[in-house]
């Protein structure tokens, strides 16, 4: 007994494909289309690796790297810190503690628009000061290129976007007495009121 086989010939984006009775394909080249989309491809996929290991922009910030607050904290404060992106992409933030449940950032996350800027509030929660404790805490701000053609914020940005770029401010835990605190506490504040003045974003 012999057995023929039905082959079909199938071609599809420039691939001829037999196919077999026994569902087994074999491509059979098309002389000179295969290259030209092997090249299309590739330089698709080089175009995307190149956006995503671009670096992003550098972000300002008002303080540019400390945020005071009073010690002992016996009561709930808040001090603000603006954020600019003088860059032309859109970025996407996020703003955490590595203190868990002492600061609370408003907003922690979202976007932050080309050549715009938003002021955060940092909320210092009370807690017990031990005069053996490290009067500085850490803020750490992380931004990354926005994807193309989005507008509002995404946190696949950070997973599966570019390079994420980090920026730490420190929280001091001082005495106000200090004259050299109070002076850079005033001139702080004094910025930012200023920016709120010219209309600047604030988000709360």
């Amino acid at each position: 007994m012999s057995f023929t086989r039905a082959k079909i010939r199938i071609e599809a984006k420039g691939i001829q494909v037999e196919k077999s009775g026994f569902d087994q394909f074999r491509p059979v080249l098309v002389r000179g289309k295969l290259p030209l989309l092997l090249a299309t491809s590739r330089n698709s996929d080089l175009h995307l690796l190149s956006l995503r290991m671009a670096l992003p922009t550098d972000i300002v910030t008002v303080p540019a790297g400390e945020v005071w607050f009073n010690a002992p904290c016996l009561s709930e404060q808040v001090t603000a810190l603006k954020i600019s992106n003088p860059g032309q992409k859109l970025l996407g933030y996020r703003v955490m503690s590595k203190v868990e449940n002492r600061y609370v950032i408003l907003p922690s996350q979202g976007s932050l628009q080309p050549k715009k800027d938003l002021t955060i509030n940092i909320i210092c929660h009370p807690f017990p000061f031990r005069s053996e404790s490290p009067p500085v805490d850490t803020l750490i701000i992380e931004w990354v290129d926005a994807f193309e053609g989005e507008t509002e914020f995404n946190e696949d940005w950070f997973v599966m976007g570019g390079i994420v770029r980090k920026k730490i401010i420190s929280c001091t835990l001082a005495n106000m007495n200090n004259t050299n605190v109070i002076k850079s506490f005033v001139l702080t504040n004094c910025l930012l009121m200023k920016a709120a003045s010219n209309k600047y974003t604030i988000d709360t």
